[in-house]
């Protein structure tokens, strides 16, 4: 091949149709949660999430703002800190993930952040090679770089105010992210269907999707909403008395190992009806989502609304289970044949045979409900003849 003459060139992505193409796979929760990931990937003990106005009880998280709003949501933790904070505005790609770690494809902070409002800022603090505390801080301004349609990161003289806000909770070194300029036309839509009390600010009980995602960190992470303590979600009914765990252990498929959990909650129709039957997934401890693998409700007929089923791996079972940039999954991307895996394996025999026992325990129950109904029925039609033939028999003796 004769020698081709080159010159490099520059080649920009387009920051519009990027930022379009992360907006769409979030909502605000999976974008706090992804920003969130960060704070555990640098070793923080406590994070704290700090809506304004603080007090969301009741009322929608932006209500009627706009571009001009001065309400914050801001994301502060006592981590290690960014060594190097304009590699952290980077697309993609400047961190090599271990399989353990949270983050996987380096783009959550901006792609959340930009789902959220149309300004981020960053102040970090950090210890140097010699063990000296610095800080940084920095922002970017989605709308003038979509205006622009370029790349563009601004390194600012670190805050004194909002330096003090580490102090104020004693933290040495940490992280703060402040998503500024809330965004109406795509946060207020879905935010607006619940209140903060509602999406955020729960702590308790079986709706708690910090306290879901978190739950094997929350042991040794703080993570508070505003003044909120957030606690572990008992996302498997663990505490119902009734539930019992039918089968724990681990499994292989394709060179790659995962912890498996299976839980009865028993005939209880309340827990039974709860939203959270299936199969779970958690990519190293941290909640994904909820793998609809059908199959398995209908398994020889059975049926699996009495099943808590939790999958643990790491990020080696992206393979199998890829998640996407808002770390969710989607059934259909799930490897086909871990299906039919599942299903010959010790965990799926047991769940199989579960389905169809309670298939067969609810036909017993239907027929014994049949039969107390026709013999009451029965009893009925008895009782209303006999009376019917008394009053013959009075009218026949007049």
């Amino acid at each position: 091949m004769p020698q081709v003459k080159k010159r490099v060139v520059q080649i920009n992505p387009s920051p519009k149709a990027a930022m379009a193409a992360y907006d769409s796979l979030y909502d605000p929760i999976d974008a706090i949660r992804d920003i969130m990931d960060n704070s555990i990937d640098a070793n923080a003990t406590e994070i704290r999430v700090l809506l304004s106005p603080a007090n969301l009880q009741h009322q929608s998280v932006l209500g009627d703002m706009d571009d001009s709003s001065p309400h914050l949501i801001k994301i502060l933790d006592n981590g290690d800190g960014v060594a190097n904070l304009i590699k952290s505005f980077q697309i993609g790609g400047y961190t090599s993930h271990q399989t353990s770690d949270l983050g996987k494809f380096s783009v959550g902070l901006k792609s959340a952040a930009y789902h959220m409002g149309n300004l981020l800022r960053v102040v970090t603090k950090y210890r140097d090679e010699d063990g000296v505390i610095k800080a940084e801080q920095g922002c970017i301004d989605f709308a003038h770089q979509v205006n622009k349609g370029v790349w563009e990161a601004f390194l600012e003289e670190p805050c004194q105010q909002l330096l003090q806000l580490f102090d104020t909770y004693g933290y040495e070194t940490g992280t703060l992210v402040i998503i500024e300029k809330l965004r109406k036309d795509t946060v207020g839509k879905r935010w607006k269907k619940c209140s903060g009390a509602q999406v955020a600010l729960k702590t308790t009980g079986n709706s708690n999707p910090l306290g879901r995602t978190f739950k094997y960190f929350l042991d040794k992470v703080d993570i508070y909403v505003n003044k909120y303590k957030i606690e572990p979600e008992d996302t498997l009914l663990d505490k119902k008395p009734a539930t019992k765990t039918i089968f724990r252990g681990t499994e292989r498929f394709d060179g790659v190992s995962y912890a498996i959990r299976v839980n009865d909650v028993g005939p209880d129709r309340k827990a039974r009806s709860q939203p959270m039957a299936g199969f779970h997934y958690y990519r190293s401890n941290r909640y994904i989502g909820n793998l609809a693998l059908g199959t398995f409700s209908g398994a020889d007929g059975g049926r699996n609304n009495h099943l808590r089923i939790e999958i643990r791996a790491n990020g080696d079972f992206d393979k199998i289970v890829p998640p996407n940039f808002a770390k969710t999954t989607n059934t259909k991307d799930v490897d086909p044949s871990f299906v039919d895996h599942l299903l010959g394996s010790k965990a799926g025999v047991i769940i199989k045979n579960s389905c169809a026992d309670r298939k067969k325990a609810e036909q017993e129950e239907s027929r014994r409900k049949d039969e107390i109904r026709a013999a009451e029925s029965y009893k009925e039609e008895t009782e209303l003849l006999n009376f019917n033939l008394k009053q013959s028999k009075n009218l026949f003796d007049l």
